[in-house]
């Protein structure tokens, strides 16, 4: 709450309609959440590429206050965001005291096979 600016990635558009209509989200909350369908490491990369041109044209970077990495697939974080490349890019796009926590996942021993 309060915050100028939030952005999110979002790989699935049905897990976006369900929030938008489930918290009630009205048009000026979706101007401030901006949302980017699509993959979160696309999405890092994306903005890395950004934030080099708006060096290079003599501005800051945006970076960020706070990460939030919450992804499954099934019973595990896909594999593509659990790596030392993504987890560094992750880090380039923190404020100096920006913080980084994810969401986790273990999978637990199963009677059955699904």
């Amino acid at each position: 709450p309060g915050s100028p600016r939030l952005e999110v990635a979002e790989l699935d558009p049905a897990v976006y309609g369900a929030v938008v209509k489930e918290l009630g989200l009205t048009a000026e909350e979706q101007k401030r959440i901006i949302t980017t369908l699509g993959d979160a490491r696309n999405f890092v990369d994306d903005r890395l590429r950004e934030n080099q041109k708006l060096v290079a044209a003599g501005k800051p970077p945006i970076l960020y206050d706070f990460i939030y990495g919450d992804a499954f697939n099934d019973f595990s974080i896909p594999s593509h965001l659990t790596t030392r490349e993504f987890l560094q890019d992750t880090h380039d796009l923190l404020a100096t005291d920006g913080v980084y926590q994810a969401n986790i996942i273990d999978i637990y021993p199963r009677t059955e096979f699904p």
